[in-house]
């Protein structure tokens, strides 16, 4: 019996991990997936320096998995993860809808 029980825990954590990890918001709130857009941040200082750290200009960027595995900007060079930005995509329509679809209001998102 108590081989039984063991199995059924390992399961069932086995099944629940990957449906707790998701996005969430400054405040806590999970927010879905496809409301996430991965932007290129600007460097701090320097010829090509963007705006304020929260509403960086948004170059979009890609994640490719497999053997190559790593984040790319729109023209397939590698970018390094710390330049990526995750942020939470505005409404495209209704009261709280952003700015343009390659410039969204940038609130930070993590990944938990």
């Amino acid at each position: 019996m108590s081989k039984l029980f063991s199995a059924a825990l390992i399961a069932v954590a086995m099944f629940a991990s990957p449906a707790m990890a998701a996005w969430y918001d400054r405040n806590g709130a999970a927010v879905a997936s496809s409301r996430i857009v991965h932007c290129i941040r600007a460097p701090d200082v320097g010829q090509f320096a963007g705006g304020a750290w929260n509403n960086p200009p948004c170059e979009l960027a890609t994640w490719r998995s497999g053997g190559r595995a790593a984040w790319y900007d729109r023209n397939g060079a590698v970018i390094a993860p710390s330049r990526v930005v995750h942020c939470i995509r505005a409404p495209d329509v209704g009261q709280f809808a952003g700015g343009a679809w390659n410039n969204p209001p940038c609130e930070p998102a993590t990944w938990r």
